[in-house]
């Protein structure tokens, strides 16, 4: 936390889960879809830590792939147990949960090359909607820390294009697991600034961009 000209600003890390076992299979996740970390994606998380030394409290969607992750960094980093924030999880991803993308293709032909989704889909609207509210919740509950929020790579990507919508300074990239965006609430505004990528170039990940 910082204040700048009277205005209450609160830092927070939105992380990108550890390699889940549906990650290795390519399968599709989302929200419905409740896979835990593989071994990998346990070493990932443990190696983000040397990279946090300035968080002192730890959020995560409910989901095991997230709170695994959120789990291992509070315990290496000697804080609170993580607090669940059911709007972080993952987007709801309707009848492509578990299906792998060429399964998809199958079924939903040039669906995925063009954007296109099923009506059972969320859409990125409710998406960003909800995830704007679980970091004002989070900011607003945590105004003296700096906080590690651990989420999805759906979920994630479209807060960091919400956040930086205003200055477009930032270039944006797909996060790999334990990768990463700082973010910054304003408490007076409620708006959200994209502050930089948060790497973490780990060992051993294999790329997987599947949400």
């Amino acid at each position: 936390m910082w204040n700048y000209y009277n205005r209450t600003m609160v830092k927070i890390l939105l992380l990108r889960h550890g390699q889940s076992e549906w990650n290795v299979l390519g399968r599709w996740q989302g929200s419905q879809g409740d896979p835990e970390l593989t071994e990998a994606g346990r070493r990932q998380a443990k190696e983000s830590v040397q990279n946090l030394s300035e968080i002192s409290k730890v959020y995560s969607s409910p989901l095991k792939r997230a709170l695994e992750t959120a789990q291992i960094i509070s315990d290496d980093l000697n804080l609170n147990e993580p607090i669940l924030e059911p709007r972080l999880v993952e987007k709801n991803v309707g009848e492509w949960s578990g299906l792998t993308t060429d399964e998809i293709e199958s079924k939903w032909p040039d669906y995925i090359a063009t954007g296109k989704r099923p009506d059972s889909f969320e859409t990125n609207e409710d998406l960003v909607d909800r995830g704007v509210k679980a970091l004002i919740k989070i900011a607003k509950d945590s105004p003296n820390d700096t906080v590690c929020a651990v989420a999805h790579g759906g979920i994630t990507g479209k807060l960091a294009e919400h956040a930086n919508r205003f200055d477009n300074d930032i270039e944006l990239v797909r996060l790999r697991n334990c990768q990463g965006w700082w973010i910054e609430v304003d408490l007076e505004t409620e708006e959200l600034k994209l502050l930089g990528f948060f790497e973490n170039n780990q060992s051993g990940f294999i790329d997987n961009f599947i949400l």
